[in-house]
């Protein structure tokens, strides 16, 4: 791009109306634009660490359980490379929602991207209820990993009943789940990605010295045909990159002066995440001390030491910390979507009902880490691929955008900068269409198959 084109450029954003307004009325960068009324509060400003706690603590989530059985199911090789084709779709979708389509509209959130950016209510709420029921399923599933940790190792010292002990976990997770911003939880966050490095170290130095107590390996599990075995490697991919729905939000807590970072904070999470689950996954399925990666469950198939008992529970305590990550944007559509202040009691009921709805499930499903893992495969196959593309296409017509924002479109963009022309927008939505094209029609019969099979 020219000199000339690139001025011009800065122009126009300089001559935005929103820089224009009164320095003693004008935003401040570390407050979204959803939050600035007299009845809201102030929420805390983001930085690149806390923004890449919370991602890296989205991203390696439960799917790290299953990834050894997705490799053994097919190989290394096929694995890997789902992963790194998953990893590169993901951070142009990261792009497209984390900074381009925020930084055109000013919202910080799907739903108000998405009313902006929609003519047909419908979309809007396929989008909306896509998000809060998969999103809803996670916490169960969560809920479900953390009980089933704590229960393997507590359960001679605590003896209680599933109900009861559902009932307490999903207290702690409504109290780790209050904050109003995400950037808050960045003590949460820290914790839970510590325990997760600490984890895969003790993994890695396991399969490198050997155990002194070997698990008994499981029979073989394979499943037999193509379409499953994918189905199966790409619903754990897609769990991997389950962050997509709060990047607005992480965008819009983050200083002006540091979002143009978000490119290389995205790149940096993803990179990172790629080498915790290739490296967990490859060391797994290489020892015996981890049945060859054979059990559907890794926690089942962990050696019987101290270590590994503490590595459980502290698999438990990471489920919880996951919590408010997966509970804050659902509370954001719902706030939006009413249109309820955070200040008013419906703050209060939203974030209750999300931990009671979630709860419920968990005691109705005792075992329902395959159903929600489906949902939350859906949710993100949406967030990831299907939603970007078609607010991004939206976004390439002008709509939602001020006359200075549509100038802009006109112009030569740059795909890791905060603008990205007409012709851009449009090739960039088409990919992401296809490519999600492609992993529904791969990852479909493996989803029907486990749902027959669940009921």
């Amino acid at each position: 791009m020219s000199n000339a084109a690139a001025g011009e450029i800065r122009r126009a954003l300089l001559a935005h109306p929103r820089l224009q307004i009164p320095a003693d009325l004008r935003r401040r960068g570390d407050e979204p634009a959803r939050e600035n009324s007299a009845d809201s509060p102030r929420v805390r400003a983001g930085t690149p660490l806390s923004t890449v706690l919370n991602m890296l603590n989205t991203m390696v989530g439960t799917g790290i359980f299953a990834l050894p059985f997705c490799m053994s199911l097919s190989n290394p090789v096929v694995t890997t490379i789902t992963l790194v084709a998953v990893a590169i779709i993901s951070y142009i979708a990261m792009l497209t929602v984390g900074m381009i389509l925020p930084g055109f509209v000013f919202e910080d959130s799907y739903h108000a991207m998405a009313s902006k950016l929609c003519r047909g209510a419908t979309t809007i709420r396929v989008i909306d209820w896509t998000l809060c029921l998969s999103l809803v399923g996670v916490v169960a599933m969560l809920l479900v990993v953390s009980y089933d940790c704590f229960s393997i190792e507590l359960a001679s010292v605590i003896p209680t009943s599933r109900p009861l002990s559902g009932l307490v976990l999903a207290a702690i997770g409504c109290v780790l789940s209050w904050p109003k911003s995400l950037h808050g939880m960045r003590f949460i966050s820290g914790v839970g990605v510590l325990l997760l490095i600490s984890a895969w170290a003790l993994v890695i130095a396991t399969a490198v010295l050997g155990c002194p107590s070997e698990p008994e390996i499981p029979q073989s599990q394979h499943t037999k045909g193509f379409i499953v075995n994918a189905s199966t490697i790409l619903g754990t991919a897609m769990l991997v990159f389950g962050c997509h729905v709060n990047l607005p939000r992480l965008y819009s807590e983050l200083p002006l002066k540091t979002r143009p970072q978000m490119p290389i904070i995205m790149a940096l999470s993803i990179v990172i995440t790629i080498t915790i689950y290739l490296a967990f996954a490859l060391a797994a399925v290489s020892s015996p001390c981890f049945g060859y990666g054979q059990s559907s469950n890794i926690l089942l198939s962990l050696p019987h030491t101290t270590a590994f008992a503490a590595l459980r529970v502290g698999f438990g305590v990471i489920s919880l910390t996951k919590i408010p990550l997966a509970v804050h944007p659902i509370r954001h559509i719902l706030l939006e979507s009413t249109q309820k202040s955070l200040t008013g009691p419906a703050y209060a009921f939203f974030t209750l009902a999300i931990i009671a709805l979630a709860y419920a499930l968990f005691v109705t499903f005792t075992a329902l880490s395959d159903i929600t893992s489906v949902v939350g495969a859906l949710g993100v196959l949406g967030s990831m691929m299907f939603f970007p593309s078609i607010l991004l296409y939206q976004s390439s017509k002008g709509y939602g955008m001020s006359a200075h924002s549509t100038a802009l479109l006109s112009h030569g963009g740059s795909m890791t900068a905060g603008y990205w022309s007409i012709r851009q927008r449009r090739a960039v939505s088409i990919f992401l269409a296809v490519c999600g094209g492609i992993a529904a029609v791969v990852t479909l019969p493996g989803i029907v198959m486990k749902v027959f099979y669940f009921f």
